[in-house]
């Protein structure tokens, strides 16, 4: 028991020297509505013309880097509410964790504390510290909640990157049989008398590549921003069970704030990263004829099948994507 009790104390020492807090946050922060953030989804482009609006080159440095800036801002916006909602804040076992965190002199005045306790008031200490640890197990409804929800969670995140996956595997396909057929016939283009293949029919080559491509795009973004639209519609349907606990909550300040916001953003973070793929890939075509880019794409979405490239230039420099 005594083993036991230094093992735990020793940790809740560490935890306010460190300025961390326990592996579930004491108290959430009031954080902003993770909510709004899938609210604030933005679709991915319908057509190549589009994506080069959502995109920005920076050719400025060497790879290229290709960005989509409402997806970055979303996912940094993801990343903010995680944290918001990670952040130690009120008391548990006597400590204001907020504070803790924040104030050397205090972590060490809360150090001196737990070494003068009795071995009666650590076992106490750490009762109430293990207790304040675990948010869910305050509020039954929430727990229950979560609990019953794991099933449906895992089938309808599934079906969403299954929706997803299936239009962005049949346009890597296209580009594939395309990309094939046209390095075959680069392959006939007559050389110089050093091996090269002539200019003239590789430039040709190269502006029937980007034709081609962006045709493959136009066809294929109308179909993924709609299964993107129903994956964002299964989204709304299973977080708004939640809503409801959330905002409750939230109001009353709640610890359990905490794992319902993560639960939220789990399925923004889904969203977030497909809709990012696509747009990259788009954008990619949309800014293939910059001068002097040139390079792959590999947008990898738990499949790393979906590699895109553009042939007939090297060596390739590497284009940072998704």
């Amino acid at each position: 028991m005594r083993n036991r009790v230094y093992r735990a104390l020793k940790t809740a020492v560490l935890c306010v020297a460190s300025g961390y807090g326990w592996s579930a946050p004491l108290h959430a922060a009031a954080p902003g509505d993770p909510y709004a953030v899938i609210q604030g989804m933005p679709q991915p482009p319908v057509t190549v013309d589009a994506a080069r609006g959502a995109t920005r080159l920076s050719s400025a440095v060497a790879p290229a880097v290709l960005t989509a800036p409402a997806y970055a801002d979303l996912k940094a916006a993801i990343n903010a509410k995680a944290r918001e909602l990670s952040v130690p804040r009120g008391v548990g076992g006597g400590i204001d964790m907020a504070r803790a965190s924040s104030d050397p002199a205090y972590a060490q005045e809360i150090q001196e504390k737990l070494a003068a306790m009795t071995m009666a008031e650590k076992m106490a200490f750490v009762k109430q510290m293990s207790a304040a640890a675990a948010p869910s197990a305050s509020n039954p409804a929430v727990s229950a909640f979560l609990g019953g929800q794991r099933m449906a969670d895992q089938s309808t995140q599934r079906r969403m990157i299954d929706l997803l996956q299936g239009p962005m595997k049949v346009a890597s396909e296209q580009h594939k049989a395309a990309d094939a057929q046209l390095n075959a016939e680069a392959k006939q283009c007559p050389t110089d008398k050093t091996g090269w293949p002539m200019q003239e029919c590789t430039r040709r080559l190269t502006e029937r590549s980007i034709t081609e491509h962006r045709a493959i795009e136009n066809r294929a973004l109308p179909i993924e921003d709609k299964a993107f639209a129903d994956a964002l519609a299964l989204t709304n349907f299973e977080v708004n069970k939640g809503k409801s606990l959330f905002v409750q909550a939230q109001g009353r300040g709640d610890p359990t704030v905490a794992p319902l916001g993560a639960w939220v953003l789990t399925y923004a973070q889904i969203l977030a990263d497909f809709g990012e793929a696509i747009t990259l890939r788009a954008g990619f075509w949309a800014h293939a004829n910059t001068p002097k880019y040139n390079g792959s794409l590999s947008v990898y979405v738990d499949d790393p099948d979906l590699g895109v490239t553009w042939p007939l230039r090297g060596p390739p420099a590497a284009l940072t994507g998704f």
